[in-house]
C-alpha cells in the first residue's frame, strides 16, 4: 500500500539524523530548496485526498512552517526554484497549468505555460 510520511532527516556533514516532522504527512509531493529553506508542496494523505497545501523548512531552527497553498491540489509534480521564486509544474490535476510561489508575498497564482520563463526575477506576484 501507500503510506504518507511526515518525518524529515538532515545530515550534519558527518551523520543523519531526524528533523522536525512536516506539518502534513504527504506522499508524491514535490520538494525544492530556495533562499535556504526546504519547500514541500502538494502530494497525496494516507486517504487518498490531493493536497494544495506548502510547508516551508527552517533548518537553522528545524521548524517547518505552513506558507500559502497552491491553486490546484495536485500530486506527483514537480517542484523547481527559478529566479527567487517557486514553479510547481506537472502532475496529476494540474493541467496545463503552471503555479508560481513568491515567498516575499507569501503568494501563490496560477501563471501559464512557458510564460512563466520570459516574467521578469522582479514580478510582484
Amino acid at each position: 500500500g501507500r503510506t504518507s510520511i511526515a518525518s524529515v532527516e538532515r545530515y550534519n556533514g558527518q551523520r543523519w539524523a531526524l528533523g522536525a516532522s512536516m506539518n502534513t504527512a504527504r506522499m508524491r509531493h514535490g520538494v525544492a530548496a530556495l533562499n535556504g529553506y526546504l519547500y514541500a508542496a502538494g502530494g497525496m494523505s494516507n486517504d487518498g485526498t490531493h493536497l494544495s497545501s506548502v510547508e516551508k523548512y527552517d533548518p537553522g531552527s528545524d521548524q517547518w512552517s505552513d506558507v500559502s497553498a497552491m491553486p490546484n491540489s495536485v500530486d506527483m509534480l514537480g517542484l523547481a526554484a527559478l529566479s527567487g521564486k517557486l514553479y510547481a509544474v506537472g502532475g496529476n490535476y494540474m493541467g496545463n497549468q503552471v503555479a508560481r510561489y513568491n515567498p516575499t508575498s507569501d503568494a501563490c497564482v496560477r501563471c501559464q505555460p512557458r510564460t512563466f520563463l520570459d516574467e521578469k526575477a522582479s514580478s510582484t506576484d
